[in-house]
């Protein structure tokens, strides 16, 4: 079963970065029936939070505290520590979307303790540093962005996760290209343009041999 629930994380991902919505909806959807039946408290939230997640990818926001409301009822009622890591990840997630970016950055340092205590959510902690390196960037500082990108890649890395990943080499590229602007040397280019490959690469790798995988494991 926790295999089945993992399948439904990458399958919803992987149609929501591809911005494959209806799809991404069906998948999340299924998983939350199948976390309800379980009686699985972290996955039921882990389903709401990616629901939650496809809306602001929408930029649906009015739509997304009724669901960070239904994930925190949830984890009243349970002493699940995922399930609160993955509501309180919601909030950050939205919080990040409305560019309360120094509120998502104090939401984010409080929460990187309690989620690197659980290795099993290097994944999370792969996203929250991603989150950090979004937040830099927005800001022009170079030295914070390039420090949490390199922790994404280094934990997307460890998770085996390939769409975050590829994610984390996009974000690499973008911190190359931040000397490239100063120097103007196409060695600095250079480093730009093997990332950027080594994220496209990946991709590709992950739509054409990954998901067949998972479809087949799925059903």
């Amino acid at each position: 079963m926790a295999e089945k629930f993992k399948i439904y994380n990458e399958l919803t991902e992987y149609y929501r970065v591809s911005d494959q919505y209806p799809a991404a909806g069906k998948y999340v959807q299924q998983q939350l029936e199948l976390a309800q039946k379980e009686r699985n408290y972290a996955e039921e939230v882990k389903a709401l939070a990616q629901n939650g997640i496809i809306k602001l990818n929408q930029s649906q926001y009015d739509k997304v505290p009724p669901i960070i409301d239904a994930a925190n009822a949830i984890v009243q009622k349970t002493n699940d520590k995922t399930a609160a890591l993955y509501a309180t990840y919601l909030n950050i997630y939205y919080n990040n979307a409305l560019g309360e970016f120094e509120h998502t950055i104090k939401l984010i340092q409080k929460t990187l303790p309690q989620v690197e205590k659980l290795p099993s959510e290097i994944l999370l902690n792969a996203k929250l540093n991603y989150l950090l390196y979004g937040i830099y960037t927005e800001w022009n500082d170079a030295e914070n962005a390039t420090l949490y990108a390199k922790k994404a890649v280094e934990l997307a890395q460890k998770s085996g996760n390939k769409n975050m990943l590829s994610s984390a080499y996009s974000a690499m590229a973008v911190c190359y290209y931040f000397p490239y602007e100063k120097t103007g040397d196409l060695k600095d280019l250079k480093r730009v343009i093997e990332m950027c490959k080594k994220a496209v690469l990946l991709y590709h790798q992950f739509r054409d041999r990954f998901l067949p995988m998972l479809m087949l494991w799925l059903y």
